[in-house]
């Protein structure tokens, strides 16, 4: 069987209320319902404020715009005391080292620019020079 790419999902959820026991049952149901594998769902609370909930899993491999509006919608769909959710996907290592590469690209090219520049100006101030030094009669 062909392996499935999948991407990483954080919805993090703020409640009025502390989370409780329903909250987080609520949370990996709705992850359940959204990934393509059951054991990559983790729900915790922030310990430095319960109102706070963090939920991680996989689903299958699609763009983010794609896919985030059925996300924030399954997510927040039964949670009570409910008050603010956002989402974010964590890029991937190879993700990482593609944005990396461009980068570094990126920084040759400048830098070459910049070389192609300053021998411009180089040659252009050594014709000044030549002219102040021989001026024509």
């Amino acid at each position: 069987m062909k392996h499935q790419r999948t991407r990483k999902v954080h919805v993090e959820i703020d409640l009025s209320v502390p989370a409780t026991a329903e909250h987080l049952e609520v949370l990996r149901s709705a992850a359940e319902s959204l990934t393509c594998d059951a054991g990559s769902i983790s729900v915790s609370v922030d310990p430095d404020d319960p109102r706070i909930t963090d939920t991680e899993f996989d689903i299958p491999w699609a763009r983010q715009e794609d896919v985030v509006d059925r996300i924030m919608k399954y997510m927040k769909m039964d949670v009570e005391n409910f008050e603010t959710i956002s989402a974010w996907f964590p890029k991937t290592e190879a993700e990482e080292r593609r944005d990396q590469r461009h980068l570094e690209r990126a920084k040759e090219r400048r830098r070459e620019r910049a070389a192609a520049r300053n021998a411009e100006s180089a040659a252009r101030f050594a014709a000044l020079v030549a002219r102040f030094n021989n001026p024509a009669t």
